[in-house]
């Protein structure tokens, strides 16, 4: 996975307990939260999906800023179908999530990074916006074989392409394992991308990262 070697049989334990515990985990807050319109139109409720997903020091002024661009990243999903994914999106699709990611270019959303905006986007857009923060980072930029090669100057925007390219190469390579954590999540469902996410997570927390990350 990414630039890591991660055991299979410990990577599922890991997904099926966080899948099938039913507390303490972020699933299933995240899938549940305002579950109802979760593919329509972005809200100020939506905005404050990251918590959910263990998001610390969420202050308000972090929500103001979200709020302040709601209305350009609205415009942006609505170009996109709430079913494309990594594997179907148009040109256009893809450059409509460019463009989001691209807001946080010169603090254009003071307080967010990668990590709050995507989990504000990918209940949105399940199957084509992957979920980002610092544990999957170091899986797919800095282990033995990373497939994100660091590029200096590269905007968040087209830095996010990059990356979900890499999470569907990931899936291509191992679609079967991916399938399997799907179908833990029976109620509610979640997406190939999620599935990608709970396993990166853990593979890259600090308690095993360095053991996971040798060539």
């Amino acid at each position: 996975m990414g630039g890591i070697r991660v055991p299979r049989d410990e990577a599922f334990d890991h997904a099926q307990r966080y899948l099938t515990d039913g507390s303490g985990w972020g699933y299933p807050a995240y899938e549940r939260y305002e579950s109802e319109r979760a593919l329509g139109p972005l809200t100020d409720a939506d905005l404050l999906a990251p918590p959910l997903l263990n998001v610390q020091h969420f202050k308000l002024s972090v929500y103001e800023s979200l709020q302040a661009v709601r209305l350009q990243l609205q415009e942006c999903l609505h170009t996109i179908r709430p079913d494309a994914s990594v594997f179907n999106a148009t040109d256009d699709e893809r450059d409509s999530v460019r463009r989001m990611f691209t807001l946080l270019d010169r603090r254009g959303i003071p307080g967010s990074r990668g990590t709050i905006l995507s989990k504000v986007l990918h209940r949105k857009r399940p199957h084509l916006i992957p979920l980002w923060d610092g544990n999957v980072e170091k899986v797919f930029q800095f282990g033995a074989t990373p497939r994100i090669a660091p590029v200096d100057g590269r905007s968040w925007g087209d830095f996010y392409l990059v990356f979900s390219d890499a999470i569907r190469a990931d899936i291509e390579a191992d679609r079967g394992f991916f399938d399997e954590v799907v179908g833990l999540a029976v109620d509610p469902p979640i997406s190939l991308l999620r599935a990608v996410d709970i396993v990166a997570w853990w593979a890259g927390d600090r308690k095993r990262w360095h053991r996971f990350r040798q060539p």
